[in-house]
């Protein structure tokens, strides 16, 4: 059996916490999915060389497991944000989709190391949808999601790529630089895209992809052909039970030149076209907003069921006096 101390000894996260958001208490003995909502102070600071968060994201995540076993052990799935969990990438991938299939399922890879982790802190026993990046200092070239149920192995078949980049990634981002070379979204990095768990079918998407669903046209060819992608996948079988959008970081501002602002409309949008789906946003956030981002004016859960979603918020409880 592993201790919080341990955990907070070999992480050092003993000041990190973890609460329900207010008034989700109530609904606990009902969830069956908890959405994590994380402090980005916890997150790696500015001046570091490397955007990697694994010295401590396991100890986060043994946190947020210990806590839902503890106070919501009905709930089936735990869905966390876009860049969970970040590595530094031994060396540079190419756009061979052989290539990123062997990377995902390498042995020894700090990648395949930090699943290994979770494996060995127990943090498997239930189904996670979690970001887990790749990065090359400060560039992000590998942006995903990945499904975990059980088992520590990565694939194609369980590893959502972020498909659609943002201006700046246009040089960097091997999913969308892969789709923009074969001009289409390949069958490989199709087949993720709707997940089935033990609660029903669940979209996912990554950061930037949910700005592919909102209801402006969307300009290139190869951006119609992403977009033509997942409306195509979401009606492969019924309607996804889940929409789930796993962002970066999103902090509490209504300028319309936020991303913040872009991903209130996504999520708006999303409702809109899947009626019958509940819509839930993840990210990290600052301290001063984890209240207020996923709460009712910025991105709750929405749409059919959201009572079946509580939300977490992990806390740098240091920054709460």
């Amino acid at each position: 059996m592993i201790s919080e101390q341990h955990v907070n000894n070999r992480y050092d996260v003993e000041n990190i916490s973890c609460r329900w958001l207010g008034g989700d208490e109530r609904s606990l003995h009902s969830a069956e999915v908890v959405r994590v909502i994380i402090d980005a102070n916890i997150q790696n600071d500015d001046a570091a060389s490397s955007l990697s968060n694994i010295k401590w994201q396991p100890g986060v995540l043994w946190k947020v497991v210990d806590r839902i076993r503890r106070d919501a052990p009905r709930a089936k799935l735990i869905v966390g944000p876009a860049g969970f969990f970040t590595v530094d990438l031994e060396s540079r991938l190419s756009e061979k989709i052989e290539d990123l299939q062997y990377y995902l399922a390498e042995s020894g890879t700090n990648r395949d190391q930090v699943l290994r982790t979770l494996d060995e802190l127990g943090c498997l026993d239930r189904d996670l949808l979690i970001g887990l990046d790749s990065c090359e200092g400060k560039t992000l070239p590998l942006q995903t999601v990945i499904h975990l149920s059980g088992s520590p192995n990565a694939t194609l078949d369980n590893t959502v790529l972020k498909i659609f980049a943002t201006n700046s990634e246009q040089d960097s981002l091997v999913g969308w630089k892969i789709c923009v070379k074969t001009g289409k979204v390949p069958s490989e990095l199709a087949q993720s895209r709707l997940i089935s768990t033990e609660i029903g079918n669940i979209l996912i998407l990554v950061c930037n992809d949910g700005q592919l669903m909102r209801d402006k046209a969307v300009g290139k060819a190869i951006e119609r052909t992403m977009k033509e992608h997942i409306l195509e996948m979401a009606g492969k079988e019924s309607v996804p039970r889940y929409v789930l959008l796993a962002t970066h970081w999103l902090k509490a501002t209504r300028s319309p030149r936020s991303g913040t602002s872009v991903f209130i409309d996504v999520i708006k949008c999303v409702s809109k076209r899947w009626k019958e789906a509940t819509v839930i946003p993840t990210m990290f956030t600052p301290h001063a907003d984890l209240e207020k981002i996923p709460g009712s004016d910025y991105l709750p859960v929405i749409g059919r069921e959201p009572s079946t979603v509580a939300t977490l918020l992990v806390v740098d409880k240091n920054l709460d006096d």
